[in-house]
């Protein structure tokens, strides 16, 4: 009976070190995972930032200067040099 009894806790300290040996497994899986969704969502709001990027540089041409005075006063000043010469 002794025998039998040491049989079953030596069986039960295989299986109780085969679960842990998997639940490590399991836990290297998931941490595995957990990197690779991230990468995925890093790499599709990267992408998404593109096409965002790319349909506002497509849709809205680069404004052109506003025309003030300021802008304008160095041609004025040049067309009245020319003038003056």
């Amino acid at each position: 009976m002794a025998e039998v009894e040491r049989g079953m806790h030596e069986r039960k300290a295989e299986l109780v070190g085969e679960r842990d040996k998997l639940h490590e497994k399991a836990d290297g899986l998931r941490n595995k995972s957990r990197m690779v969704s991230k990468e995925f969502k890093r790499a599709r709001k990267s992408k998404e930032q593109y096409k965002k990027e790319l349909k506002a540089s497509q849709a809205a041409p680069a404004p052109l200067l506003p025309l003030t005075c300021r802008n304008l006063l160095p041609a004025i000043y040049t067309f009245l040099i020319i003038l003056y010469f």
